[in-house]
């Protein structure tokens, strides 16, 4: 079976119909608009018009300090090992052993076993053992285990001389007290807002509104007393989703009825910058923390206790809490024209999905589909016969003849001759009208006068 390779290689092409039907058009032009405006709202909003790159890590630093109102006696120190709590204050919270500024991350401690040893006086130095026998003995019966009272609400300060960030290569860079820094729960939601000092009342008017719907109860404007970002463990907590510290802890090794305050775990704090909606030349970041489930974090210390234990005495200090680690990242842009361009080309292609939808629906829901396809779909005339007749044309006139012939009748041209010969014999036509003019006559008898033999010409 033969195929015509023109049909087999055809090329579509588009070609304008103007379709007036109100039931086609007007879905087209809603989805038109619909899809422009989300074009252009997520240009804005996504700021697809700056070119971004990511932040290098900055450095970070946070503090304690106990509560303002000063330390309580909550009802779970009363359910500790030792039957009490110590009343710690902000440098006994943290561990010395921990660098809270180097990493950017905090210890804070929420239980601790206090265990007394004794090293041999025999000669023995605690700082530099020089022997076995000089090693610390401190067996775990010995230890007594208190909780840290009222660490909820003791305040942690992210400092702004030392929470900084810039980009890997462009030159933009901050510092925190300059930016807007909004506290986020698990689920998103703006759980509090700094924002800096010396800022317009529109921005923050923005802020407030965008942010926290309008609830300036959860607005804290930095100032000279407190020009961090400051809020207490609770509400650390709180944003991880941790409703309290006396929840069960998850780890394989804790106990059945092992809560998170004696086992400890890892709280992961990331702070991820970016350019301000309202002011797209503005910097900005957001907080949010996640409650790493099966953790244990724990700190164990040997102190030299003084005197009063003997002149060899030291104490085994072994910590469990909340072990703070910090996770900067983020990108910071600036405006540039083909970040712009290109975003604008590649959401173009959007408004195609408009297009597609509505011939989608011309061709094969409307009821008048088969006459909307009779409009839209056209086949054109084989071009190879166009081009067959066209080169007969340019042949003189009797090989004309003969490759009308070959084409006609499918003769192959070695018994061509023959056959046109028995075919085309000189016939005698009527006598013109002598009204007929030359392109009638030739009109009249088309090529059969060419066809005759040259000698009958003759």
């Amino acid at each position: 079976m033969g195929y015509d390779l023109d049909d087999l290689f055809c090329y579509d092409t588009f070609k304008i119909v103007r379709v007036r039907d109100r039931r086609l058009g007007i879905p087209y032009y809603l989805f038109m608009i619909c899809t422009a405006a989300y074009i252009i709202y997520s240009i804005a909003t996504d700021q697809l018009y700056l070119r971004k790159e990511d932040v290098t890590n900055g450095s970070v630093r946070i503090t304690i300090q106990p509560p303002a109102a000063g330390v309580t006696t909550p009802a779970y120190c009363g359910r500790s090992p030792a039957g009490s709590c110590l009343f710690f204050d902000a440098t006994q919270v943290v561990p010395a052993s921990t660098d809270e500024n180097g990493g950017g991350g905090m210890f804070i401690t929420t239980r601790i076993t206090l265990t007394n040893a004794t090293v041999p006086a025999n000669g023995c130095d605690i700082q530099a053992p020089s022997s076995a026998g000089c090693m610390v003995s401190a067996p775990k019966e010995n230890g007594i285990t208190y909780f840290v009272a009222d660490i909820e609400n003791f305040t942690a300060r992210i400092n702004p001389p030392k929470h900084t960030v810039r980009g890997k290569s462009n030159a933009i860079a901050s510092r925190s007290e300059d930016m807007v820094g909004v506290v986020k729960d698990t689920a998103g939601k703006s759980k509090r807002v700094y924002v800096p000092t010396l800022m317009s009342d529109t921005n923050l008017n923005i802020v407030i509104r965008d942010e926290l719907g309008g609830d300036t109860s959860r607005l804290h404007i930095r100032g000279a007393p407190a020009p961090g970002d400051v809020m207490t463990v609770k509400d650390l907590l709180a944003v991880a989703n941790v409703t309290s510290l006396d929840m069960l802890s998850e780890s394989p090794t804790a106990r059945s009825d092992e809560t998170i305050r004696e086992s400890g775990f890892v709280l992961l704090l990331t702070i991820e910058y970016g350019n301000r909606v309202e002011n797209s030349s503005a910097l900005g970041y957001t907080y949010s923390a996640t409650y790493i489930k099966g953790t244990e974090a724990k700190v164990a210390e040997t102190v030299y206790v003084g005197p009063s234990g003997g002149p060899t005495g030291v104490q085994v200090r072994n910590r469990h809490g909340i072990r703070l680690a910090v996770v900067q990242k983020g990108q910071l842009g600036s405006f540039d024209f083909m970040a712009l361009l290109t975003s604008i080309v590649a959401s173009v292609a959007l408004l195609r999905v408009s297009v597609l939808v509505v011939e989608f629906m011309l061709v094969w829901v409307m009821p008048e589909k088969s006459v909307y396809r009779q409009y839209k779909i056209e086949t054109t005339a084989d071009f190879s016969d166009l081009r067959d007749e066209e080169r007969a044309k340019s042949l003189p006139r009797p090989a004309m003849a003969d490759h009308r012939w070959q084409v006609l009748t499918g003769a192959k041209p070695a018994v061509l001759p023959a056959v046109h010969r028995q075919q085309h014999q000189p016939r005698t036509h009527p006598v013109l009208s002598s009204e007929m003019t030359v392109k009638q006559s030739i009109a009249f008898h088309g090529d059969d006068a060419d066809n005759e033999p040259r000698d009958k010409r003759a």
